[in-house]
């Protein structure tokens, strides 16, 4: 997981306390913006999960042009994500 944090020079690793599983995250809203999305246009995701990263840029797009201004609509794209996702 720490190369994650090399190969997009960003984000950080956090390590669960059953030390089971990581997770690699980022929280600079530029960073998603400018880096972790461009990457997942470029190499885009081919399962239902492509599905999730609309939703997510789409969530994105929201936060970048009217910033907290969006927020329940922001929620509501994210609450349907995953595992809540209907079948498009």
């Amino acid at each position: 997981m720490n190369l994650f944090i090399i190969f997009f020079n960003c984000g950080k690793v956090n390590i669960r306390s059953n030390k089971d599983r990581c997770d690699f995250y980022v929280q600079d809203f530029l960073n998603i913006y400018n880096i972790i999305i461009p990457h997942f246009l470029n190499y885009p995701i081919h399962n239902i999960k492509s599905l999730d990263f609309l939703s997510f840029k789409k969530a994105a797009k929201f936060f970048k042009v009217d910033g907290r201004k969006n927020t329940e609509a922001i929620k509501d794209i994210i609450y349907n994500m995953n595992s809540k996702r209907e079948h498009e």
